[in-house]
């Protein structure tokens, strides 16, 4: 429903529309590109731009004459790094000005090319010749070093090292000359962003030591993102955003799930003041964790879930959306890492009760599986062979069936000689389908003495070498 504020805007364009006043506004609404190479082999060529870790199309035109490439639409671009690209044919413009033309040609792209009205294209341009200078030179400086006997031509080395740091002295420099001398432009902020933190020195106490061992990485990780909105949806359409955000939750976070949740808050704030970054922000991360391969980061897909989805934040998110995110948090919160395992009360062969919490053993491996299911039939042999060396170190297994056919799961038991805890649920008096996730078959999990998940879904090749590495922490613990 159109507001009446909305309609008094709509009045106000056309009154000022009717009058001529905007007439010059109109003339500079959308973007015209005109790109021209010579010796250009290709018939089509595309503009497209970055997004996160993607690359879009934006527009395609035909090769027209004199190898011509013109993109032009209505509506003008959002600002970020562009580029223009076809079979044979790449390289990255800055998109802030609406309006200008480049004219280069395939046999030196880069050093031939001219550009007309964009000043931001011009200094861009200036600056990746200057970077591809600089980088030849460290990449034979580093080549060089490496080439260099270390004891008889230390001299040398040391030489090419300090060629090193002048280098590095002279990019910082140009960085700093552009951004002051460009202040305000879409390419300062740029190459604002490529800034990293300068760690000082670690403050000593009285005696020349350093109590605090830590401090520059804590300094880097505090100061990593003063240079980097990440709320600015511009930074968001270049190659720069996604690998800042997985610098961060990769290397400067301790990879635990209670970790890594402050820091999904600390970067969806940070996100949070622009629509565009938020989504992105939260789909990304979200995505990430769900569908992740390493061990207990479903707890921060469910976290996400919880506190962002399940809270109405994601605004663009509708009911049947939200709906599969409570489904599946149901699913997993019974049995994240961490977590007491659910009770389970099977029967034996005998159809006599099997209690998990009557399990008194230094670990406790979980083993679902089904009669029918060929991995399983690969699998159980393998944990078989191992169980006699589980026995040994006070590890006990529950083999828990996951069909209701008794027959048929005895005579499993038999042809695999099973002589460990052997259990099922035939009369379907037990809900561990559902609290351990069943989905498929085999699934296995750990538990140490107290009943507590330490692994999931781990293979069983890995599980021996698990299990010995939990003892020896546990033994080094007490």
């Amino acid at each position: 429903m159109i507001k009446f504020k909305d309609i008094i805007r709509l009045l106000v364009i056309l009154f000022l529309s009717i009058t001529g006043k905007i007439q010059a506004n109109a003339t500079t609404q959308g973007y015209d590109i005109t790109v021209e190479i010579k010796n250009f082999p290709d018939t089509v060529g595309y503009l497209g731009y970055h997004f996160g870790d993607q690359k879009f199309v934006k527009d395609t035109s035909r090769v027209l004459k004199n190898n011509v490439l013109h993109f032009q639409g209505s509506e003008d671009l959002n600002p970020g790094i562009y580029f223009v690209y076809s079979p044979s044919v790449y390289f990255e413009i800055i998109i802030n000005e609406q309006k200008f033309s480049i004219k280069t040609d395939t046999v030196n792209m880069m050093n031939h090319m001219e550009i007309t009205g964009s000043k931001e294209n011009q200094v861009f341009h200036d600056f990746q010749q200057f970077m591809a200078e600089k980088q030849k030179l460290l990449k034979e400086l580093n080549e060089t070093i490496n080439t260099l006997d270390k004891t008889r031509e230390a001299a040398r080395i040391e030489e090419l090292k300090k060629q090193l740091t002048e280098t590095g002295k002279e990019i910082e420099a140009y960085q700093a000359n552009v951004i002051n001398n460009n202040p305000g432009t879409f390419v300062a902020k740029l190459l604002m962003a490529m800034k990293k933190p300068q760690v000082p020195d670690p403050p000593k106490d009285e005696k020349g030591g350093i109590p605090d061992q830590t401090f520059q990485f804590y300094y880097y990780k505090n100061h990593f993102f003063d240079h980097f909105d990440l709320s600015d949806p511009a930074l968001l359409r270049t190659p720069l955003y996604q690998p800042k955000v997985e610098e961060y939750t990769e290397k400067l976070t301790y990879q635990h799930p209670d970790s890594i949740n402050k820091a999904m808050d600390f970067l969806l704030t940070e996100a949070g003041g622009n629509e565009e970054t938020f989504r992105y922000m939260l789909v990304k991360l979200t995505n990430k964790y769900e569908t992740s391969n390493i061990m207990g980061m479903e707890r921060v897909f469910v976290y996400l879930a919880e506190n962002y989805y399940l809270k109405g934040k994601a605004f663009w998110a509708d009911p049947d959306l939200v709906e599969k995110f409570e489904k599946r948090v149901n699913e997993l919160k019974p049995n994240l890492v961490g977590n007491t395992a659910p009770e389970m009360i099977l029967r034996d062969t005998l159809m006599k009760p099997v209690r998990l919490s009557a399990i008194d053993s230094r670990f406790i491996i979980l083993y679902f599986y089904d009669p029918d299911c060929g991995h399983c039939k690969k699998t159980t042999p393998k944990l078989r062979n191992s169980y006699e060396r589980f026995k040994q170190k006070d590890v006990e297994v529950l083999a828990a069936c996951t069909e209701t056919d008794i027959e048929k799961w005895k005579k499993y038991i038999r042809e695999y000689q099973l002589v460990w805890i052997n259990a099922a649920d035939p009369n379907l008096q037990s809900n561990f389908r559902a609290e351990y996730d069943i989905k498929s078959t085999p699934i296995i999990y750990v538990l140490n003495r107290k009943k507590e998940i330490i692994a999931k879904r781990i293979g069983v090749e890995q599980l021996e070498d698990f299990i010995n590495r939990m003892i020896e922490i546990e033994e080094k613990d007490s």
